[in-house]
């Protein structure tokens, strides 16, 4: 196998998103089955806002590794903060700067070893995540089949985004997708987002329903927040989708644009109309998520052809033109992969 380092720095928020876009190309790459590749990019997420948030600044070098338990990847955060105990860091409720304080328990627990160096200045975390024995192949089944894009900017002068978006695949050939949007702005909208991402990824052998119903649970310990998610499966023919909140959905194709039903209320304050709707799906359908700092302009202001454009271009164009100044934005576009 090619051997692989790379060294991100993280200095600002966008830089975690570059870990963690990375760290999930480098796990697909190497053929990790998809609920690994999504628990790979939660803990390099985690262990880079945590040195990010806590320790002033650092780097993530992302390494495939080969030893005993055969190839993997090594995972290495060092930070410039105060040191801590790993005992008491690590344990699910501790804080250092009044968050939920459930990042670097989640860290332990998705990775096979965790190590953690106080150093003269600084920490340095080191994970390490194996290749399940039985996982030949399996990196070549759903990710393959959809294309994706998305854009995503926090409200200018804020540094972290209370947006947040989530992809995964449940099984073969189906999609989740999902777009968070968590209250007001700042620290406390970025909490409840990333909270409602990392659930939304580990959950997916809930359905829809249920899956909202734990979010809505989990999202009581913070300020609360609106989403959306998606289950495509393009064997059916269908789309299954709940949004509870002004999370806007739109389905574009042949013939036209087709707003999804979402419910009202937030998830985090006791939501109880929570409902799952179905629509057709077909190799010429573009899915479409957006958080509320994208202003509904698009759907009539968007140059029809990029309908038919790689997704990325389109989430590309709609959040360099039409967001508004005051919010965090948040696109997101899915469809089936064209041979």
């Amino acid at each position: 196998m090619t051997p692989h380092s790379e060294t991100i720095p993280v200095e600002h928020p966008s830089d975690v998103l570059v870990c963690r876009r990375r760290a999930a190309h480098l796990a697909t790459a190497m053929q990790f089955p998809p609920v690994q590749v999504g628990e790979v990019a939660i803990l390099v997420t985690e262990l880079a806002e945590n040195a990010l948030r806590h320790g002033g600044g650092g780097e993530v070098r992302l390494a495939r590794i080969n030893g005993e338990r055969g190839s993997g990847i090594e995972v290495t955060c060092s930070d410039r903060g105060p040191g801590f105990d790993p005992e008491t860091a690590f344990a699910d409720g501790f804080s250092t700067a009044g968050s939920l304080g459930i990042g670097l328990g989640a860290v332990r627990r998705l990775a096979d070893s965790c190590e953690v160096e106080n150093l003269p200045r600084g920490v340095r975390i080191t994970a390490r995540k194996w290749l399940p024995a039985a996982s030949p192949g399996a990196a070549a089944g759903p990710a393959s089949e959809f294309d994706i894009g998305v854009g995503s900017r926090a409200v200018p002068g804020y540094g972290v985004n209370g947006d947040a978006y989530a992809v995964c695949y449940p099984r073969l050939g189906l999609a989740r997708v999902a777009v968070i949007d968590g209250l007001g702005h700042g620290v406390g909208a970025h909490e409840a987002a990333v909270h409602a991402r990392e659930l939304i990824e580990t959950r997916t052998a809930l359905q829809l329903v249920p899956l909202f119903q734990e979010l809505d649970g989990l999202l009581r310990r913070t300020r609360g927040a609106v989403a959306a998610a998606a289950d495509i499966d393009p064997g059916s023919g269908r789309i299954a989708f709940v949004g509870v909140g002004n999370i806007e959905a739109t389905l574009l194709g042949p013939e036209g644009a087709q707003q999804l039903v979402s419910t009202s209320g937030i998830l985090g304050n006791n939501t109880r109309r929570l409902r799952q709707f179905e629509y057709p799906w077909s190799p010429d359908s573009l899915l479409v998520l957006c958080s509320d700092g994208v202003r509904s302009a698009w759907r009539t202001g968007l140059d029809k052809r990029l309908w038919g454009a790689h997704p990325d271009v389109l989430a590309n164009e709609i959040i360099s033109n039409f967001t508004r100044e005051a919010d965090d934005a948040t696109v997101l576009g899915i469809r089936q992969r064209r041979a």
